[in-house]
């Protein structure tokens, strides 16, 4: 079954070893701001 909603998920890496330099956050606030950002504009989901 398709759903006919689209789910959007934010990705947040808090390893220094994440092959995605933008999306590395290695420390507590700056992962909560970031995590905070991806929700306001729209993630459903933030792993």
């Amino acid at each position: 079954m398709l759903r006919s909603r689209v789910t959007v998920f934010g990705i947040l890496n808090l390893t220094e070893d994440s092959f995605f330099d933008e999306s590395r956050r290695l420390d507590p606030a700056g992962a909560v701001t970031a995590a905070i950002e991806m929700l306001r504009v729209g993630s459903d989901v933030v792993d």
